[in-house]
């Protein structure tokens, strides 16, 4: 269909509330280089190629999206989720990723747990192509940097403690 508008395919659950799955895709035979499901978007240069929501109902337990992974070994290459983009990057409003709770007054927005840890890395920062610029920055009100890592490895911290003054490392 050319010049469409509006819902392709449509499958709706009763109106009535209850549990169960409403659509699954079970591909448990795919052992090696397959893809149990593809979302395609090529043309797509403004709207969003996949959207979940929940509308206005509070999400008390469970998640919008998550993914799991089980066995054990090492991931040789992607990482259980990746994000890749194959252009040049460019934006200087919102990151490649972008996470926002404007609305949060309490909790935490991004929790990384790696209980198990013992010899690996936390968190890993990698921007092995900057000259210039920062490779961490934590702002604070009103967009403020409170916390920053240059591409030098100069540190810089601003505090506002009654007594102290700014600390800046380098």
């Amino acid at each position: 269909t050319t010049g469409y508008t509006g819902t392709m395919v449509r499958i709706k659950s009763p109106t009535t509330t209850g549990s169960g799955t409403v659509v699954a895709v079970i591909a448990d035979g795919i052992t090696s280089g397959g893809t149990a499901m593809s979302i395609s978007v090529a043309a797509l240069t403004t709207g969003d190629g996949l959207v979940i929501t929940n509308g206005t109902a509070a999400t008390t337990t469970g998640s919008l999206l998550k993914v799991t992974a089980g066995g054990t070994g090492a991931v040789s290459s992607d990482g259980i989720v990746s994000f890749a983009h194959s252009g040049v990057y460019t934006s200087t409003t919102v990151g490649f990723v972008n996470i926002s709770a404007s609305a949060t007054t309490g909790g935490s927005v991004l929790t990384v747990v790696g209980a198990a840890v013992t010899d690996g890395v936390g968190l890993q920062i990698s921007n092995a192509a900057i000259t210039t610029g920062t490779h961490l920055s934590i702002l604070g009100a009103a967009g403020v940097a409170m916390f920053t890592v240059k591409v030098n490895g100069a540190t810089v911290i601003t505090g506002s403690a009654i007594g102290t003054a700014a600390l800046t490392l380098t």
